[in-house]
């Protein structure tokens, strides 16, 4: 494209994918990612450090239109102003599965994603600490099965919010945390079904009127 456009990797089909690096440009043209298929998309950076990393995904984002795409290291979606798209076929799911300490990548699992998320699929964090703060907008769920979820942007009520907007939190091992910026009391979302787990992490100075639990 002479070092302009957007250049897509459309990862389809029923199988799993394996992705043991950064996907990126040499020549500052943006890339972005599509998983359009059934299967799974296990996507790993690599022991090299992140200021080596000119830009991960750089404006063509993340558009998860069928299957899962689970993010097995912390800084894959750092570049601020990407839109990861959970909407599109039924069965979609974005999952963090970073842990903070990772015996084969030399990296740590705190994340940020600090572009917009919209959709209408799910969030699921399963390892690490991931801090969302965007005026996220994707409607699905936030399951809560392993390391920290963290609202780092104010809420919207019913137009945007760190966590999305309406979706169901559900706890099952997970933490629930809040930062200065926000503070709002989400316990009407929180699921109430049985084996819940309320975990929260709420940094000092910071007060939290939990409603109905």
């Amino acid at each position: 494209m002479g070092g302009g456009g957007t250049h897509y990797y459309n990862f389809d089909g029923t199988g799993d994918w394996v992705v043991n690096n950064y996907i990126d440009n040499d020549n500052n043209a943006g890339s972005g990612v599509i998983k359009s298929g059934t299967g799974t998309l296990y996507w790993y950076g690599t022991n090299v450090s992140a200021a080596f990393i000119s830009g991960v995904v750089v404006n063509g984002g993340l558009n998860i239109t069928a299957g899962k795409v689970v993010l097995e290291t912390y800084n894959l979606l750092t570049t601020p102003g990407i839109q990861i798209d959970t909407a599109g076929a039924g069965g979609t799911l974005l999952e963090y599965n970073a842990p903070l300490t990772n015996t084969v990548l030399t990296v740590g699992g705190q994340g940020t994603m600090s572009g917009i998320i919209s959709g209408t699929g799910p969030l699921q964090v399963n390892a690490g600490a991931l801090t969302l703060s965007g005026a996220n907008t994707y409607t699905g769920s936030n399951y809560l099965t392993g390391g920290e979820l963290i609202a780092a942007h104010s809420e919207n009520l019913g137009t945007s919010g760190p966590l999305g907007v309406g979706g169901t939190i559900s706890f099952a091992g997970g933490t629930l945390g809040y930062s200065t910026a926000n503070s709002y009391d989400y316990s009407p979302r929180f699921d109430t079904s049985a084996g819940q787990a309320y975990n929260l992490d709420v940094p000092s100075g910071v007060s939290v009127n939990l409603g109905v639990v």
